[in-house]
């Protein structure tokens, strides 16, 4: 059996036996605890020092944090910036991946912030 991870709802994770599953910062805002979810992994989407204090508090595994820099996505968002997500890395006790506006080049710089490495779909898949 190959382990999935997935993005949805908590229902159709649990439906579908999903061993991973990633929550929007909605979903995570939602859930009551870590006990909901019968999988391996819980994850979740993080902006912010409030949403990261309550994906450590519901017990989660890792979280992403973003956006670390400008997205061609959401342009509208202002980014965390280097500084203020090394700052925010630095007082999670859970792995932290960096999100937004990121390629190889920032694996590097992301891990000496802190962070664990980078969750960046667009970097990896040839256009």
């Amino acid at each position: 059996k190959l382990p999935m991870l997935v993005n949805c709802s908590l229902e159709i994770a649990l439906e579908l036996g999903a061993q991973g599953l990633h929550l929007s910062s909605e979903r995570l805002k939602a859930l009551e605890s870590r006990s909901e979810f019968s999988g391996r992994w819980l994850s979740a989407s993080c902006h912010d020092e409030a949403e990261l204090e309550m994906a450590v508090e519901k017990g989660l595994d890792f979280v992403t944090l973003s956006p670390l820099l400008f997205t061609t996505s959401h342009p509208e968002v202002v980014p965390l910036g280097w500084e203020r997500f090394q700052k925010l890395v630095s007082e999670c006790t859970i792995p932290v991946f960096a999100l937004g506006g990121l390629d190889k080049s920032h694996i590097e710089q992301v891990v000496n912030c802190g962070g664990q490495g980078i969750a960046a779909i667009s970097c990896w898949v040839d256009k």
